[in-house]
């Protein structure tokens, strides 16, 4: 047992919370379902690929201010960002997180939110209409 593990133990977290290292791209989406939140806490990255698979799951998101989340998470309404990855914010996030009234509403935004953002038929029509372009370039170059 590491000493995160122990920690954990100690403090009679373990209904609470789970720590879990590498998980596979198959087994994701049913943990995201099984889980009220998420956090990423990143010192650098530009968008963890976890977010928009937690957010169309309903999976809240706290995530730390790097690369793009703050463009992507809403504080409080679509998510939590979190101001750093010191002990004392990690302790004042988890607490606040897990104490939100606002978890459900914000967990059927994020949904929401990412639904419209990513949706399948958007995404085709989009496609389509930059192949007509490329069609039409080709076309025009061949006369």
């Amino acid at each position: 047992m590491n000493e995160i593990d122990q920690c954990m133990k100690r403090l009679g977290l373990g209904e609470m919370a789970r720590i879990t290292r590498w998980i596979s791209y198959g087994n994701l989406a049913g943990l995201l379902d099984e889980l009220r939140s998420i956090e990423i806490r990143s010192y650098t990255e530009g968008l963890p690929n976890v977010l928009p698979e937690a957010r169309a799951r309903e999976t809240l998101v706290p995530a730390t201010l790097v690369g793009t989340i703050p463009d992507i998470l809403v504080d409080e309404e679509t998510g939590f960002l979190l101001e750093d990855n010191s002990p004392v914010c990690k302790v004042d996030s988890t607490s606040h997180v897990s104490e939100s009234a606002k978890l459900e509403e914000a967990a059927r935004r994020t949904h929401s939110a990412v639904m419209t953002k990513f949706d399948f038929e958007k995404e085709v029509r989009s496609w389509e209409s930059i192949l007509d372009v490329i069609n039409e370039g080709s076309e025009n170059q061949s006369q």
